[in-house]
């Protein structure tokens, strides 16, 4: 499968080396850098986005970002069995309900460690399903945190369709270990 990420925007020459280095080093097969008034990272599967990172990840997104580059990069295998020994994989029935239509849109912030734990347990799922995720840096998007009334974070969304405006199937204040957080999923898909 084609890999392809986008990354847009001014990052910072120390992030921006870090990230290609990154990416490199989990051999992302292509790299397209695009100037933009705000900074994402995009991840493609094919020709459809799979993790996208609206604002730079740094501190709280740079593991969530790491486990993305290495799942995308072609070592899933590697990662799927991690997360087997760790005893984060999911269920059957919700690896089947979780389309390419299901986006988790997970809103975080640097500082934010609870956050780091959050977008590691949804990058789990969207490992091992077709659903695809957003990750929202609040510093660097406070547009988005205001439209989706954000009050404080890790906040986390499931929603169909569009994740900017499409229907929203489940949301969740803080972070919620692993079961827990399945058990809801399950509950609301």
């Amino acid at each position: 499968m084609s890999v392809r990420v986008v990354v847009r925007g001014k990052l910072k020459h120390e992030t921006m080396q870090k990230v290609l280095m990154e990416l490199r080093r989990h051999s992302v097969i292509k790299v397209e850098v695009e100037e933009s008034s705000s900074n994402s990272i995009t991840f493609y599967e094919g020709d459809k986005p799979k993790v996208v990172f609206l604002g730079a990840p740094k501190k709280a997104d740079w593991l969530g970002f790491v486990m993305v580059a290495r799942l995308i990069g072609g070592r899933k295998e590697d990662v799927m069995d991690e997360l087997r020994t760790r005893g984060l994989d999911i269920p059957r029935s919700l690896r089947e309900k979780l389309t390419e239509e299901h986006w988790f849109m997970v809103f975080t912030a640097p500082w934010c460690t609870p956050c780091t734990y959050q977008l590691i347990l949804c990058v789990s799922i969207v490992a091992q399903t077709k659903a695809r995720l957003m990750v929202v840096n609040i510093e660097e998007r406070p547009d988005l945190a205001e439209k989706f009334d954000v009050k404080a974070i890790p906040y986390t969304l499931v929603k169909v369709g569009d994740p900017l405006d499409g229907k929203e199937v489940y949301q969740q204040l803080g972070f919620v270990e692993w079961k827990a957080f399945i058990k809801r999923l399950e509950e609301h898909l």
